[in-house]
């Protein structure tokens, strides 16, 4: 936990560091996604269990033919094979798990500070959001779905622009990573409707489908790869689900608040209050089956760039301040509260 302190306390320090400086916000973002890069690599695998298992499976890879991995990945056998074949075609360069783990990383960290950097108002608060609400969390974790959650935010470019050859091709190059990342094809027909009961109605609707027709729903994870179980999410199971609904109803409520600024400003940023409406919709299945929060995160994620969006569009500066400062209170408590990092360690501290 004293990790996430230091760190918050550190991209506090860098920001005020380079407030006066040309292309702040660059120097910014790449110092806070380096920062994050060195976390991700140098972390012990023995934080999460699941990293254990993906790095005993790389560990074995040389013992296995390539030509495995490539069947697997044609005959689509397997748990989404073209992320094992990926990850053979690394091995086969000599590259030690470490070395594999960093090109995860790597993905993901330039991933997310591209589109901090490009659609953030304000950085800080971007990854501040980012680490409390455990996005930074499950990229050490759950590496096939960072790595396909990393394409589906370079996706997001295109369907802003609404050129939906690159954005399909985005979306389908994510789900070779892990099936899951296609649900995000329906964010193209969804993502420039208008704000108004139909999402009220939408949200009512889920929750009650989710109520009735629970088996069917798990039938549909199973069928997505999404049954595996993460041990962190066991143990916080019902909670991180209720809780994490009634976040992500109150982030959306706070910035459907600012929305007509928002717009005013930028009215492609509709998209981004559509995302955030499906997210919520996934969320509340998740009421009743809780793998359905990681659906939700392909939407959900974009509150990085929301949030700050909405605050920023507050015409008092006074009024701005308070927001700006109650936010990251709350984000701080909510992180402390969640302790995901509590028995976090680097490498050198194993044993």
């Amino acid at each position: 936990m004293y990790l996430l302190i230091l760190l918050i306390i550190f991209l506090g320090l860098i920001k005020f560091l380079f407030l006066l400086i040309k292309n702040k916000n660059l120097t910014f973002v790449i110092i806070s996604g380096v920062t994050l890069f060195f976390i991700s690599i140098f972390r012990s695998i023995y934080f999460t269990t699941d990293v254990q298992v993906y790095v005993n499976n790389y560990v074995s890879m040389p013992y296995v033919n390539l030509s495995y991995f490539w069947s697997n990945f044609i005959t689509n056998k397997g748990k989404d094979p073209f992320f094992y074949l990926f990850s053979k075609i690394i091995s086969l360069t000599g590259a030690s798990y470490r070395i594999w783990l960093a090109i995860i990383a790597g993905i993901f960290c330039y991933s997310i500070s591209k589109f901090i950097y490009k659609y953030s108002k304000e950085p800080y608060i971007s990854f501040i959001i980012l680490i409390s609400l455990g996005y930074f969390y499950f990229s050490l974790s759950g590496l096939r779905q960072t790595l396909a959650l990393s394409i589906i935010l370079l996706s997001y470019k295109y369907l802003r622009e609404r050129n939906i050859y690159k954005f399909v091709v985005f979306v389908l190059l994510g789900s070779l990573f892990h099936l899951s990342a296609i649900i995000f094809l329906i964010a193209y027909p969804l993502s420039n409707i208008k704000i108004g009961w139909k999402q009220i109605i939408g949200v009512i609707g889920a929750l009650v489908v989710a109520y009735f027709f629970s088996e069917r729903l798990l039938t549909l994870l199973v069928y997505f790869n999404m049954n595996e179980k993460y041990n962190y999410y066991i143990e916080h199971g019902t909670t991180l689900t209720i809780s994490g609904f009634i976040i992500q109803l109150s982030i959306y409520l706070f910035c459907l608040y600012y929305k007509k600024n928002v717009l005013e400003s930028d009215n492609k940023d509709i998209t981004l209050y559509n995302l955030l409406f499906l997210g919520i919709v996934f969320q509340a299945f998740s009421a009743v089956i809780a793998e359905f929060f990681r659906i939700s995160m392909y939407f959900s994620i974009f509150s990085i760039v929301l949030i700050p969006k909405a605050i920023n569009s507050e015409k008092d500066r006074k009024i701005k301040m308070i927001i700006y400062m109650g936010i990251f209170v709350i984000l701080v408590i909510y992180m402390l509260k969640a302790g995901s990092f509590d028995d976090f360690k680097f490498y050198w501290q194993e044993g």
